[in-house]
């Protein structure tokens, strides 16, 4: 269709017809209601334009005017393009007037100037106002130009990750219609920006109040926490600085959790001012599931101040108990230093048993690590314990058989889901595990002969046995051994 058709004029229809009936035409096509249809109308206008200035050039070809060069042939409504030199609103006027055409100053269209005022605006949390400035662009009236902006604007997102407020991103989104699954994004990437624009804007000074709320964290006491956190973990990595803070025992615990709730699990969502290294140090810390560097580090340290501590502790209660300076005593000080030692050796104990229970008792369902030893471990040291019995030292199996009681235990319990054994409770095997060390005690102090106490270690084996066959027998039907002793599939040649 030829632009003079669209128009509803004749091929010889002159200037002042076309911005008539372009008026009238106008007033039924809005490019808020219709923008295809503006677009088509507003492109038909100009090539009408261009063919009667041409057409003019042509009849009279000593007048300078703005006319398109000779040779120029009628473009059709489909290859035209809307011009941005020219407003909207000016055509519009000139039509409705009648006016000669002027030479009116060219008007560019700066795309990134474009994306870094929607940027800075955006940034102001007002979703509102930022869908409002967005509809005051004429430039944006081009279907293909608002594409191309929309492109653009939403790469310097992706690149940039400002921090700004999830009702922003959506506006943006909405306006250039990329909010939705045909629009080209993906899913999860898009998902993890409004997560880290989210996240930059609520974790600004400015705004930690929506933070704290979201949280539920308005108490002051709880704000003061997660100041704390945030500045923890947005602080340089020093190795003195972080052993420092990590004497407070529930640091680690507090930021695993200060951080789960702020990213629900997708760490990587937190904004580039989280120290990663900050971040890898105090989640590993707080995993006590495995034995890892700085868990050991922060152990260490603490026995170490620790142990200074009761020294300077000791020091000090020698020299108060003293009554004379020359009859000091440093009982006190050796008594609280092995104290500390004792409590440090404790933790080392406690460290080493955290992984060897959590891989022990892990589920048929879940892959472990050599499954034959994770199923014959407790059966291997009740033997090696039994063994112990003959030597010279017989008191030495019950540190085999201890471990493997409570191995055994542990592995029903957890691989049971209820944690009971013959329906008693946990509560109740602790009440008899107390019970025991007293009568050991109690023995121990009445002089009773070694060979007299012998009995206990082959009572701990039977009954580690005896909680690890009913466990093997629970799980029969499931145990990992079947997995792995299945041949592999050749695969045809």
């Amino acid at each position: 269709m030829s632009p003079f058709a669209r128009l509803g004029l004749p091929a010889d229809a002159d200037e002042r017809a076309i911005k008539r009936a372009y008026a009238q035409r106008l007033r039924q096509t809005r490019p808020e209601d219709d923008p295809a249809g503006f677009q088509q109308l507003h492109a038909a206008y100009q090539a009408a334009l261009d063919w009667c200035r041409q057409r003019a050039l042509s009849e009279a070809p000593s007048v300078d005017t703005e006319a398109a060069p000779a040779g120029h042939t009628a473009p059709s409504v489909e290859s035209a393009a809307v011009p941005v030199s020219r407003s909207m609103a000016e055509d519009t006027s000139d039509a409705r007037i009648g006016a000669n055409p002027v030479s009116v100053p060219a008007k560019t269209f700066s795309m990134q100037g474009f994306c870094e005022e929607a940027i800075a605006l955006a940034t102001k949390g007002d979703a509102d106002e930022l869908q409002r400035w967005l509809g005051r662009h004429p430039a944006l009236w081009s279907l293909q130009l608002k594409a191309q902006a929309g492109r653009l604007l939403v790469q310097q997102i992706y690149r940039q990750e400002p921090p700004m407020p999830a009702a922003c991103l959506s506006t943006v989104l909405r306006f250039f219609d990329l909010d939705h699954a045909l629009a080209g994004h993906d899913p999860l990437a898009l998902q993890m920006l409004q997560r880290r624009t989210q996240l930059a804007w609520e974790l600004q000074p400015e705004h930690r109040g929506e933070l704290a709320a979201r949280l539920h964290m308005q108490d002051k006491p709880a704000r003061k926490k997660l100041e704390r956190t945030l500045r923890q973990l947005a602080r340089p990595f020093h190795w003195p600085q972080v052993l420092l803070a990590g004497l407070d025992l529930t640091k680690p615990r507090r930021i695993a959790e200060t951080v789960g709730r702020l990213t629900g699990g997708m760490h990587d969502a937190l904004p580039v001012f989280i120290r990663r290294n900050q971040l890898a140090f105090w989640l590993a810390a707080a995993d006590r599931t495995k034995v890892s560097k700085p868990r050991l580090l922060l152990g260490l340290s603490r026995s170490i101040a620790g142990m200074f501590a009761m020294l300077l502790v000791g020091l000090l209660c020698g020299l108060v108990f003293s009554v004379y300076p020359e009859r000091f005593t440093a009982g006190p000080a050796f008594f609280l230093v092995g104290c500390a030692a004792a409590a440090g050796l404790a933790w080392a104990l406690l460290m080493a048993w955290l992984p060897l229970d959590h891989w022990h008792s892990r589920r048929e369902e879940l892959p472990a690590r050599w499954p034959w030893l994770c199923l014959l471990l407790v059966p291997l040291l009740c033997t090696a314990g039994m063994l112990l019995t003959i030597s010279p030292f017989p008191s030495t199996s019950l540190l085999l058989m201890l471990p493997a009681t409570l191995l055994a235990i542990r592995r029903y319990g957890r691989r049971q889901g209820g944690g009971k054994i013959f329906a008693v409770g946990r509560r109740f095997i602790w009440i008899i595990a107390v019970v025991l060390s007293q009568i050991v005690h109690a023995l121990k102090e009445s002089n009773v002969a070694a060979d007299d106490i012998a009995f206990l270690p082959g009572v701990l084996a039977g009954v580690a046995v005896l909680i690890w066959s009913i466990d093997l027998w629970k799980n029969r039907r499931r145990l990992r051994l079947r997995s792995a002793l299945k041949r592999p599939e050749r695969q045809p040649t």
